[in-house]
């Protein structure tokens, strides 16, 4: 007699990124709020970790102008403007929702500023708003492939981290 287990296999898997995810919001929503600058960079270390990926972001554009304004995983100087055409924010913001791709390499933005020059493979971002404004994107990516496709669950999770990045983001705003 032989049974199948992949499916139930397969929920067990999702079971346990669901609760990875759910233990990862609320190590975030648990960040003491001392400095918004350090709970932000906080947040985005956690949001690393959730996903896999090397680097995260909170960016600033206004207009055709990108600047990071909180990030981990590599040094940037956080007083450059950029070209939003250098970096795949673009995309997120002009498609106004979540954008991901993972083997960019292999992909339709390969030729894309930021993998020919950033030599980012892998990239999960979302439009945040402050006050309903476009403020800028909540991303983060990895020179190297996850070797898996974003799925709703990284997808869930980045849009529920960009509602409390949008707050937290608003707090620091009304402190400074």
């Amino acid at each position: 007699v032989y049974t199948d287990i992949t499916d139930r296999k397969k929920n067990e898997i999702t079971v346990i990124r669901q609760q990875d995810a759910l233990r990862a919001l609320n190590e975030i929503a648990s960040i003491p709020v001392f400095d918004a600058e350090e709970q932000l960079r906080s947040a985005l270390l956690i949001g690393s970790r959730y996903l896999g990926l090397s680097c995260g972001n909170v960016s600033r554009v206004q207009g055709n102008q990108y600047q990071v304004k909180i990030n981990v995983g590599q040094q940037c100087n956080r007083d450059l403007l950029a070209p939003l055409s250098n970096y795949f924010c673009e995309v997120t913001l002009l498609n106004n929702k979540l954008f991901c791709c993972d083997e960019i390499s292999n992909s339709e933005y390969a030729n894309h500023y930021a993998y020919k020059n950033n030599k980012v493979d892998t990239y999960i971002g979302v439009p945040i708003l402050v006050q309903g404004k476009n403020y800028g994107v909540l991303s983060f990516y990895s020179e190297h492939s996850r070797y898996q496709a974003y799925d709703d669950l990284d997808k869930d999770f980045i849009q529920l981290l960009a509602r409390w990045v949008c707050v937290a983001l608003e707090r620091w705003q009304y402190q400074s």
